[in-house]
């Protein structure tokens, strides 16, 4: 049994909830996910973030719930996959490092669609244009023949059977853009956003280049938000919105330093937004503590299916819930960054741990130095002395083996209270649910990869790392900072 599961299961109250009867007398629901990719919880207009505009999400909220606790159990893409379709810690399975596929499911363990084929439903994992299939990079090995349907669109399921829709949006990852310099997310021609207009969190310095990087992410979102709108309306217009429930979710943090692939926050708080017609009241607000193991649970609940005792995650809708007490999260490596990284976090505090205090923050790991300007503009700041207190945290040499935030006073979580007398049993109380946590996971992030698996990673990243200077028309790492600077031109 799971240290999630050891929680107490409560008869639901349904609070929020129009009905507690379930499916209901129209059948078994079908169920849609719209993921998106590095999409911080607070870059959502409905979030209260007025810099960017999102019609087609906030009118998914006001058609249901918005969660405002909700988490991912990694801050990278493929772990976090790991984690969602299993509905298991990834340190527990083995997908715990991203870009290794080798690891094998504990006996016994199957994917979400699988158990809902077997309840006889239909299982396609697309991406928002139906043209191609979504993400399947779940860092350990699996059945590919009998996991998703080879169909892309629901309307291709047998007459009245129910289905499972999995829609990816890449945005608003940064791309690739192979030899494109001017721009690292896809920009919004339709809505472009004056950069001198954003608010930056306090820990990025307030710089040009900056913000030119972090007003496209915000555009990112736009161009997210209308796909969210077209896989919508393809619903509505197919007259299946009414029997549908529908998830809405970030695969994680934002993808700037402080977010994806760290445990703050910003790497982990994500967007949650679920419509239940008939069921879940519109436009409510849910503040309970979510994790996304917790999805897997949950739609076999709403497809009326049993629940396997191995799961982590509980669900937390439906005609009963887990009520928790707090998420958990790990970071383990990125690409050919090297790290192992947990953390614990209640609704008022978050207990972190690194278990490698001796590395900085920024390890240089290629593909944040390939493509994050706003990195580029920490390390320039550094070098010229103008990083404040906060902002210089993430320049600091090393980490602190324990960090602990009391985020209500403290939402940003730069002022760590670990060493603070005031705060020693709440540090105690979650050190040692930390530690039970590690236990009982049998956390696979303490076994090292071997160095001959490790190598052949470095050697890539090191030629894509020079690929990219190339195209940037530079030859070393320290120039990043005036080659964005001459590139990165704002949305026209």
């Amino acid at each position: 049994m799971t240290v999630v599961r050891t929680i107490s299961l409560l008869v639901a109250a349904c609070a929020g909830f129009l009905s507690c009867s379930g499916p209901g007398e129209r059948g078994r629901p079908n169920v849609l996910w719209i993921v998106t990719e590095d999409h911080s919880r607070d870059d959502v207009a409905i979030y209260g973030n007025r810099d960017v505009l999102t019609p087609n999400i906030d009118r998914l909220a006001a058609g249901g719930a918005r969660f405002t606790n909700a988490f991912s159990a990694a801050p990278s893409c493929s772990p976090t996959r790991s984690g969602l379709i299993t509905g298991m810690y990834p340190i527990r399975i083995g997908g715990h490092n991203q870009r290794n596929d080798s690891a094998r499911l504990p006996e016994g363990v199957r994917l979400l669609p699988q158990y809902l084929k077997d309840a006889g439903y239909f299982c396609i994992n697309s991406r928002w244009d139906f043209e191609r299939p979504g993400k399947t990079d779940y860092q350990f090995q699996w059945d590919q023949e009998n996991t998703w349907e080879k169909a892309l669109d629901w309307n291709e399921r047998a007459p009245g059977q129910p289905f499972f829709a999995q829609m990816h949006i890449a945005e608003p990852h940064r791309g690739g853009h192979g030899e494109i310099v001017d721009r690292v997310f896809e920009r919004d021609p339709e809505r472009p956003i004056d950069p001198d207009s954003v608010t930056l969190p306090p820990y990025y310095p307030d710089d040009p280049v900056g913000r030119i990087d972090f007003a496209q992410y915000l555009e990112a979102v736009q161009v997210a938000d209308r796909k969210v709108g077209s896989i919508l309306e393809k619903l509505e217009k197919d007259g299946l919105a009414e029997n549908t429930v529908v998830f809405f979710y970030g695969d994680h943090g934002r993808p700037f330093p402080h977010g994806k692939q760290f445990l703050y926050d910003e790497g982990l708080a994500i967007p949650l937004i679920i419509r239940w017609p008939g069921v879940i009241e519109p436009g409510t607000t849910r503040e309970e503590l979510v994790s996304m193991l917790d999805f897997a649970p949950t739609v076999l609940r709403i497809a009326g299916a049993g629940v396997p005792e191995h799961m982590d995650g509980a669900p937390f809708l439906g005609e009963g819930v887990v009520e928790r007490e707090s998420v958990y999260a790990s970071r383990d490596r990125v690409d050919d960054a090297v790290d192992r990284i947990r953390c614990v976090r209640t609704k008022q505090f978050k207990y972190i741990r690194n278990f490698h205090p001796g590395k900085p923050y920024d390890m240089s790991e290629t593909y944040m130095l390939m493509m994050h300007p706003t990195l580029a503009v920490l390390r320039r700041w550094n070098e010229q002395g103008k990083l404040n207190e906060v902002q210089s945290k993430w320049m600091a040499p090393r980490r602190p083996e324990e960090e602990l935030y009391d985020l209500e006073k403290d939402p940003w979580e730069t002022n760590n209270v670990a060493g603070d007398p005031a705060y020693e049993e709440i540090l105690l109380k979650l050190r040692g649910e930390l530690d039970a946590w590690v236990e009982e996971t049998g956390d696979k992030g303490q076994y090292p990869e071997p160095e001959e698996f490790l190598e052949p990673i470095r050697r890539d990243f090191a030629k894509r790392l020079a690929e990219r200077l190339a195209v940037l028309g530079i030859e070393r790492t320290d120039q990043l900072y005036d080659a964005w600077a001459k590139h990165l031109k704002p949305t026209s």
